[in-house]
């Protein structure tokens, strides 16, 4: 039964999964640095932040995370002024999630509008660097990064700070994350039990981490991995809406192999240099995708995924990149164990590579909806053409 703590609990710790199929990696302890503050809005520079106007800020260190050093990171949420919240949506950013907000309007523009609908939003910056980058400790290793996420996401669940959720009021818990902020989500769910209390999480272009093997492999005619089908007919999770089924390399591309490369400690990644297997098989041990012979996947029956991929893009704003091939290896992996609600919605017209969220992007099978109010009220409201359930507490949580 979900109950409203009385204490903060500083050390993160994660329930048993009902069905446990697959070998679930511990979290650490989390323990906040000094007072908080309010979230500084522009800088020095008197440009963005990307923290949400009128939250609060507190600093805070994530120990114990085996493989991976010991990180300092901020988070921000909106003081508790409206009572009681329907739920809390934690926001996690793109790239090394240095940043609170992302450059394709997540969360300064659904923040407010999900506060606006009375729930807590919480976004975490990681200042001391990349989450990926295990730093100075043995190995190099995104998995054991994933950690650090899974812990912080852990930890909100049983901080009343963050979150107020009881079975009498129902509220969900849940999250949204962009590209590899979406991977933070991802790993968390498939191999730290997170999916033992999220309840619904919001999947934009991602997660790009899903088989690091296929996005960084060289073949020995210096060539990456072949085109997979995306949303193909046998994918009943994906709603084409008239959209077809199309084809395109999990290859890391056009510049996005740098942060692999930094992350996994190997320069090759989607290079011009043919990999070997030992590359190859220490790539695939850290994706989220990875199994433990004789494992599947974690049961994720309670826990409602929706993701957000980009089907074209719109003309002279850029090409397709391998966000939604990535995201087409999750879903399917995914798909291999006793799992919940999913719903993959491909987005037409995206601004850039990976944007779902644009002015004038559209999802075909919701009347080309523009892609931020859909993404919006799946959230708070569900979709009912699909049975996706809004942010609120699972039955199967309760």
């Amino acid at each position: 039964m979900r109950k409203a703590l009385l204490v903060i609990a500083m050390v993160a710790t994660v329930a048993a999964l009902t069905t446990l199929s697959r070998a679930q990696l511990l979290t650490g302890t989390v323990s906040t640095v000094g007072g908080s503050s309010s979230c500084p809005v522009y800088n020095s520079q008197n440009q963005p932040t990307g923290w949400i106007p009128g939250t609060i800020c507190q600093n805070a260190t994530i120990t114990g995370c085996s493989g991976a050093d010991d990180i300092n990171f901020t988070f921000g949420y909106e003081p508790q002024t409206q009572g009681s919240y329907k739920g809390t949506v934690l926001f996690f950013s793109s790239a090394g999630g240095e940043s609170p907000g992302d450059d394709d309007l997540q969360p300064l523009t659904f923040g407010p509008y999900y506060l606006q609908n009375g729930y807590e939003i919480v976004q975490v910056a990681w200042t001391e660097g990349p989450w990926e980058s295990t730093d100075g400790a043995a190995g190099t290793n995104i998995l054991a990064a994933a950690c650090r996420p899974a812990t912080f996401i852990n930890w909100a669940y049983s901080n009343p700070l963050l979150f107020q959720g009881t079975a009498q009021n129902r509220a969900g818990y849940c999250a949204q994350g962009a590209s590899a902020g979406s991977a933070q989500i991802a790993y968390s769910l498939a191999w730290y039990g997170s999916g033992t209390y999220l309840d619904k999480v919001e999947l934009l272009s991602g997660p790009v981490l899903s088989d690091l093997e296929q996005g960084c492999e060289v073949n020995q005619n210096g060539q990456g991995a072949p085109p997979i089908t995306v949303c193909p007919t046998t994918e009943t999770a994906c709603h084409l809406g008239g959209t077809q089924p199309w084809s395109i390399t999990p290859e890391y591309i056009d510049g996005y192999a740098g942060g692999p490369r930094l992350w996994t400690g190997d320069s090759n990644c989607a290079g011009h240099t043919p990999t070997n297997q030992t590359e190859d098989t220490a790539w695939f041990n850290q994706s989220i995708d990875a199994l433990v012979p004789g494992n599947s996947v974690n049961n994720l029956l309670n826990t409602d995924i929706t993701a957000w991929i980009c089907a074209s893009v719109a003309s002279g704003t850029g090409s397709m990149n391998n966000s939604s091939s990535q995201g087409q290896l999750f879903y399917t992996f995914i798909g291999q164990g006793s799992n919940g609600p999913l719903d993959i919605f491909p987005v037409t017209n995206c601004f850039d590579s990976e944007g779902v969220t644009g002015t004038n992007s559209q999802v075909p099978f919701l009347g080309n909806e523009n892609g931020l109010t859909a993404i919006e009220n799946d959230m708070l409201q569900g979709t009912s053409e699909t049975g996706s359930t809004k942010c609120a507490l699972s039955q199967g949580h309760e």
